[in-house]
């Protein structure tokens, strides 16, 4: 429970029912090979009934699969590439999430072989094509908790639990109701020293390098 800004105490909500809906992300990247550019609403992608029985206005928040040479080029407005060090980003301002698909679907997950998979798929031999269907999948499903996340700042923004920063800006309170696990095991596992350290300092996770 907590309080919110108007005196009301209110539940906290429950991710454990949520689901994450790939079907509509894996058939874009067999249908073009990528999810570069792919954009949909919130809910989509993510099934979460508690969620949107309070906050009905969220399953409609743009949710934009991009990637750093759209950023770099000025191509995501309100968007730099400071904003994706963890992968994905919540703009409060625009009410929108931005993924970064070379973070899942990229050079940067070296489990994923984007060659090697679509040379499968070019294969014509149907277990070729499976796995290489599964190994999308996979690489799909590690942005789930992601996502969860940069939800629950738009659900903080919703609610108006916000702080501000040392310049006196709005910013989003990091509330990590939801289990993490996921994405301190994602960012240890792929991320350089830099990122591991701006994790450990943000999100007070006990990561190491080692």
């Amino acid at each position: 429970m907590y309080r919110s800004p108007d005196g009301r105490w209110i539940q906290e909500l429950s991710d454990n029912n949520a689901k994450f809906d790939t079907n509509k992300l894996t058939d874009e990247m067999l249908n073009t090979g990528s999810l570069s550019g792919y954009n949909c609403v919130l809910g989509d992608i993510l099934k979460h009934k508690d969620l949107y029985e309070r906050h009905p206005e969220l399953k409609n928040i743009p949710v934009h699969f991009i990637d750093r040479n759209m950023v770099e080029n000025g191509e995501i407005e309100g968007v730099t590439v400071d904003d994706l060090t963890f992968a994905a980003a919540y703009d409060h301002k625009t009410k929108q999430i931005f993924i970064d698909v070379d973070e899942f679907l990229g050079d940067k997950n070296p489990f994923f072989d984007s060659i090697g998979i679509f040379e499968k798929l070019e294969s014509g031999e149907k277990e070729q094509i499976q796995e290489a269907i599964n190994e999308i999948n996979e690489a799909v499903d590690e942005i789930f908790p992601f996502l969860l996340h940069e939800t629950q700042h738009a659900v903080q923004h919703a609610e108006g639990r916000l702080h501000h920063d040392k310049n006196g800006n709005k910013i989003i309170s990091l509330i990590l109701h939801s289990d993490l696990k996921k994405v301190y095991q994602y960012i240890k596992r792929n991320g350089d020293a830099k990122t591991i350290a701006l994790a450990q300092k943000e999100l007070k996770s006990p990561l190491s390098t080692s």
